[in-house]
């Protein structure tokens, strides 16, 4: 096996098992995990967090085995923006005062 191909096979096993496992980890903790998202004023969290753990179930899936990869991709984009902008407001939070999670 010549060294390009092998490089892009690791990082498609990298790139798309960090979601897989993401989304299992969306699956296996739901409970607390929509509790993290009702805080966060998210409409039907239990749902939200099953849709999102399955989107990139599909997402890191795809890319892993190469199979739909471009909707395995939008998948993930899709999955990146909608959480970015709901969940992971920082920008919010350090309005509100000093930052607790900056490092010096």
């Amino acid at each position: 096996m010549e060294i390009i191909p092998a490089l892009f096979l690791i990082g498609r096993i990298l790139y798309g098992g960090f979601f897989l496992k993401s989304g299992i980890g969306h699956i296996l903790k739901l409970g607390g995990m929509s509790q993290y998202a009702l805080g966060k004023g998210v409409p039907y969290p239990k749902l939200a967090v099953l849709g999102s753990g399955l989107l990139i179930i599909f997402g890191g899936s795809g890319v892993i085995l190469g199979a739909y990869v471009a909707w395995s991709l939008l998948a993930i984009i899709l999955f990146l923006i909608l959480v970015t902008f709901k969940m992971h407001t920082f920008w919010k939070e350090m309005a509100s005062g000093p930052w607790p999670y900056a490092i010096n």
